[in-house]
């Protein structure tokens, strides 16, 4: 796999090259899912739930879906937040919330 070095600006943001973008279909308004594997960020992409919907026609309604999802965002938050936190309380660093 290609490395390309660049360079993260002062609100966190980072520039996805534009070779990984046209392979990976990533476009304005595309989500993104991000996670830590060790010592790495990892990026993938996230299915758009109007194209969830489909696999559960006549199952749930597209509102409870949408619920569904806060709902588990909120829990993966929470987990991340408290692993985040006893990470940091051994270390001894303050902690950040993640939008800062």
């Amino acid at each position: 796999m290609l490395e390309i070095v660049v360079k993260v600006t002062r609100k966190g943001q980072v520039t996805i090259p534009a070779a990984y973008r046209r392979k990976l279909r990533i476009r304005e308004g595309t989500r993104l899912t991000v996670s830590q594997d060790k010592d790495s960020i990892v990026m993938k992409t996230a299915p758009d739930i109007d194209d969830l919907v489909g696999t559960l026609s006549g199952k749930i309604t597209v509102e409870e879906m949408r619920r569904e999802l806060d709902k588990m965002r909120s829990e993966a938050y929470i987990q991340t937040y408290h692993s985040t936190k006893q990470t940091q309380a051994s270390t001894k660093r303050p902690l950040k919330h993640p939008s800062s």
